[in-house]
């Protein structure tokens, strides 16, 4: 049966060697999952970050830049006077990236954020290039195109490891909106629950981060049942 016991954290460490053979990239991986999330699944305090863009060559403010923290639902687009606003945002560490146009991305900017001291951050943005190619859609969005998948959440101090129906590891984001449901389940180490909701693959050409899918628009979370993932059960 596809139950707690398959999905143990040391079945996620066996996966990672098999799935994944590079140790130092995974390494960085695990760190960025720790520091992203595991704050928010105990209930860490959240704010939001603001800021402006400004154009690095002119100073003037910038509207209609994407603003993201690569890997994460964390991101906005500035307004008509270059301000963005991003709510959900705990105490940590991360760099924020901007893009103006298809293929001008402008490099991460080391940044700190603490919900009780919050402050203002200016980003400067590329010089707006002759010709200016449509952005595609911001990389933190999933909609309701995007595919269903469904599996298990398994609660680690690790991360937070996401295994499909079909046995696939997920190095996964999910969103803010999803923690007061885990929560709710009072979950100890090495259980799981069931989780359905639309996957996104991370198919930005500008750039790809090494947390690959974000599970956004999530379904269902529910503690597992006997007649979930059938496929998975049959083997």
């Amino acid at each position: 049966m596809c139950g707690r016991e398959h999905y143990r954290p040391q079945l996620m460490r066996k996966s990672l060697g098999r799935q994944h053979p590079g140790i130092f990239g995974m390494q960085i991986l695990r760190l960025v999952l720790i520091v992203l999330f595991t704050g928010r699944l105990w209930g860490q305090t959240t704010g939001t970050l603001k800021g402006a863009v400004r154009d690095s060559l002119t100073g003037e403010l910038v509207a209609g830049v994407q603003v993201w923290v690569p890997g994460t639902f964390w991101g906005a687009v500035s307004d008509q006077n270059g301000e963005f606003a991003i709510s959900g945002v705990h105490r940590s560490g991360f760099g924020l990236v901007a893009r103006r146009c298809m293929g001008i991305v402008t490099a991460p900017k080391p940044s700190g954020f603490d919900p009780a001291y919050p402050k203002a951050v200016t980003l400067l943005v590329n010089p707006r290039p002759p010709i200016c190619r449509p952005m595609p859609r911001p990389p933190w969005l999933v909609t309701p195109d995007d595919s269903v998948v469904e599996g298990y959440y398994v609660a680690s101090w690790e991360g937070e490891p996401f295994f499909t129906c079909d046995g696939e590891f997920l190095p996964a984001a999910f969103p803010d909106s999803i923690y007061p449901r885990l929560l709710a389940f009072n979950l100890r180490e090495g259980e799981s629950l069931y989780v359905r909701g639309h996957r996104r693959h991370n198919d930005d050409p500008d750039w790809p981060t090494v947390l690959s899918q974000l599970i956004g628009r999530v379904l269902e979370v529910r503690r597992p049942g006997p007649k979930d993932c059938p496929r998975a059960s049959a083997r």
